[in-house]
């Protein structure tokens, strides 16, 4: 026997084990799949049970809604989508129209006009430091002669 043998890994348990195992059974159409199935599975035998009749109907008419609803929601995302793209491409129109333009009005008013705050675009700002003294002029050190070298090489 090898010492490399594992063990089969326990099924998950579910979080509440009265409702099953429900995993992948919470979109709509992973519900309508399981509504219809068992529609489909008690036709045949609907006959023995007169008093599900009533409620088969009423499943019938709820898996109609359902998927009217599933496919009016798929439209939704579609236009939601198609939208998203228009925004899109209107705010990156919008962007370059309004670069455009407040370029044209720095080169008419100036860079640093106040006037430009009238069109939503900020004057620039003053660049550098104000207030502060300049630092004193380094004095150059005098050069410091070394000796040659030893090394034959380095006076190669």
């Amino acid at each position: 026997m090898s010492a490399n043998t594992t063990t089969p890994t326990p099924p998950r348990t579910p979080k509440n084990p009265a409702k099953g195992n429900q995993q992948g059974q919470t979109t709509l159409a992973a519900k309508i799949n399981r509504w219809e199935a068992m529609s489909n599975n008690i036709t045949p035998v609907l006959e023995n049970f007169p008093q599900l009749k009533t409620f088969h109907s009423q499943l019938q008419q709820t898996i109609a809604d359902a998927k009217v609803l599933r496919d009016h929601l798929q439209a939704m995302k579609a236009d939601v989508q198609g939208s998203t793209s228009q925004r899109k491409e209107l705010i990156a129109t919008g962007e370059d129209l309004f670069a455009h333009l407040s370029l044209g009005l720095r080169f008419a008013f100036g860079t640093d006009s106040e006037r430009l705050a009238a069109f939503s675009v900020k004057p620039r700002r003053k660049t550098g430091r104000t207030g502060k003294q300049p630092a004193p002029a380094l004095i150059p050190a005098t050069e410091v002669s070394t000796p040659p070298a030893a090394d034959p090489k380095a006076a190669k």
